[in-house]
């Protein structure tokens, strides 16, 4: 990963050019960063979208507690 964002890059191996392309795969520059691909990122939000859409049942049994029962009349 360094010699592929330095200034000075390596020879290619094939060719023996300076001046190659080089193809770095995702797993090489999130291996150096650290961190989840573009799909990881879409599902961790969208459990966490979901997460927060769901009331705990103890929220719900609390504010039915709480309500108060109409009088008959």
């Amino acid at each position: 990963m360094a010699d592929a964002t330095s200034h000075q890059a390596p020879l290619c191996p094939d060719c023996g050019e300076a001046e190659a392309q080089r193809v770095l795969s995702a797993l090489t520059v999130l291996g150096q960063i650290g961190g989840l691909t573009p799909q990881e990122q879409s599902e961790v939000k969208q459990i966490e979208e979901k997460m927060a859409s769901i009331t705990p049942k103890s929220h719900i049994d609390q504010l039915q507690a709480s309500r108060t029962k109409p009088k008959s009349v």
